[in-house]
């Protein structure tokens, strides 16, 4: 496996991953339009200002993605859209991505690295903790059956 930049043509694996909008919007967030499809992320992938970087298997299958947006001001970087292939869930992927976006924040010197996980993605929570982030804050989510959006951080040094 090798986690490298992502590209557009990646966008058709990860769609293939969400079943429904409403599974779409718990991995991308309220932003996550209705017509949901490949054009769509592939355009998120190419045209936006955030780093998409996927995990690739040897035989060129797409396991993991997640994108990096910076916020310079607060010297922070945030993870957005992580998400790992079903049939690969539960091996320890998402923690060698997030693993990924820690030695970015590392090597481009911005201290800290935020996420949000809505609140009824206990076992994302729990990952989170363990990699020592932090909640530090909560919004209303009526999207998520919990009906919050939790904001968790933690130094990049750490």
């Amino acid at each position: 496996m090798k986690i490298r930049q992502a590209r557009e043509a990646d966008a058709p694996s990860v769609i293939a991953w969400f079943t429904s909008h409403a599974d779409a919007i718990l991995w991308g967030g309220p932003a996550v339009p209705a017509n949901f499809d490949v054009a769509w992320f592939a355009h998120e992938i190419t045209a936006t200002s955030d780093a998409y970087r996927t995990a690739q298997a040897a035989n060129g299958d797409i396991l993991g993605i997640y994108g990096l947006r910076s916020f310079a001001e607060e010297q922070r970087v945030h993870i957005i859209r992580l998400a790992v292939a079903p049939a690969y869930r539960g091996k320890g992927l998402g923690r060698i991505l997030i693993a990924d976006a820690i030695a970015l924040a590392v090597k481009s010197g911005t201290p800290t690295i935020s996420l949000n996980v809505y609140g009824s993605n206990t076992r994302a929570r729990r990952l989170y903790e363990e990699l020592g982030f932090r909640a530090s804050k909560t919004r209303d989510a009526p999207e998520d059956a919990s009906g919050v959006s939790v904001f968790m951080e933690r130094q990049a040094t750490d």
